[in-house]
């Protein structure tokens, strides 16, 4: 693959990709022609070996758990159980266990799109 084209972006963050943030953690490290810890090949082998060691996980009676907490400038501001994490997270799309910051989540994100952010 000709990775010249590259380099007219090489100093522009591209949205949906992990460039700022790896710009951040690792100082120039990551590899902004596309490849590297930050590609979607390696990604999926992450995925795929978290599924692994979840289901694994789970025979020793380790459960995992993530529920979102903060979009934008819209948060969460109560604490929750483990078991509204387990019921509510996949109730609404942006995986927020409070249906009505859930919906302000997803309004915040809305706004963003109209904005072009």
């Amino acid at each position: 693959m000709d990775s010249r084209p590259y380099e007219e972006i090489r100093y522009t963050p591209r949205p949906g990709h992990a460039d700022y943030p790896a710009e951040v953690r690792y100082g120039g490290y990551q590899d902004y022609r596309g490849g590297g810890r930050f590609s979607g090949r390696i990604t999926a082998a992450y995925v795929a070996a978290g599924a692994v060691a979840k289901k694994l996980l789970k025979t020793v009676g380790v459960e995992v758990l993530a529920h979102t907490v903060q979009i934008g400038k819209v948060k969460l501001c109560k604490e929750v159980s483990y078991e509204e994490i387990r019921r509510e997270t996949y109730r609404n799309p942006v995986r927020c266990v409070d249906p009505e910051t859930a919906e302000r989540m997803l309004e915040e994100i809305r706004a963003a799109v109209r904005d072009g952010d």
